[in-house]
């Protein structure tokens, strides 16, 4: 039998509450024991699996390379002057 490629992360506890531990972050699903938690943890497991950037924060300050290259070129001609 082929070995799995991933699996889902451990279902722990800490304290009172069910975590998740997942690249070297800690996740709290709810009070442990509860259907609440497992449920969670299911829903951890499938968002996990389907779409794997889903803990990647989105920033609403995203930058685009255009935009650093036009601020870049302004502070170059403040500073060293325009090219002649």
């Amino acid at each position: 039998m082929p070995k799995l490629k991933s699996r889902n992360p451990k279902l722990g506890k800490n304290g009172n509450y069910a975590v998740v531990r997942y690249k070297g972050k800690t996740h709290r699903l709810g009070k442990h024991g509860t259907p609440e938690a497992l449920i969670a943890y299911n829903r951890f497991c499938v968002e996990l699996h389907t779409n794997p950037t889903f803990l990647i924060p989105k920033n609403e300050q995203d930058v685009t390379l255009d935009e650093v290259a036009a601020a870049y070129l302004d502070y170059a001609d403040r500073r060293f002057g325009k090219p002649e």
